[in-house]
C-alpha cells in the first residue's frame, strides 16, 4: 500500500471592502475538520463554501455536521460539487 500527499491543506476568507457585507469561508478541498471552529471563532463567516457529493470527502451529512457544530456564525452553504446523476 502506497501513501502520499496531495498537498497542504487550505481554505480562504474572504470579506468585502464594505465591513458590514458577507464574509466567505472556502474550505478548499476538505473534509470537516476542528479547526473550523477556530476559523469560526476568528473570521466569523456567514458563507461557507464546501466541498459536498460524490467522489469527495465530504458528503451532505458530514457537511451539515460540519456547519451545525464548529461554523456557528454560517448561514448560508454553497455546494461546490454535486452528485453524478445516475
Amino acid at each position: 500500500m502506497t501513501s502520499f500527499t496531495g498537498g497542504a491543506a487550505a481554505g480562504w476568507i474572504f470579506q468585502t471592502l464594505d465591513v458590514s457585507g458577507p464574509i466567505m469561508y472556502h474550505t478548499g478541498d476538505t473534509n470537516k475538520y476542528t479547526d473550523m471552529e477556530v476559523v469560526d471563532r476568528v473570521y466569523k463567516p456567514t458563507h461557507v463554501i464546501l466541498p459536498i457529493g460524490e467522489g469527495t470527502m465530504t458528503d451532505a451529512s458530514v457537511a451539515a455536521q460540519a456547519c451545525h457544530i464548529f461554523l456557528k456564525h454560517c448561514h448560508t452553504v454553497i455546494p461546490m460539487y454535486f452528485p453524478k446523476s445516475h
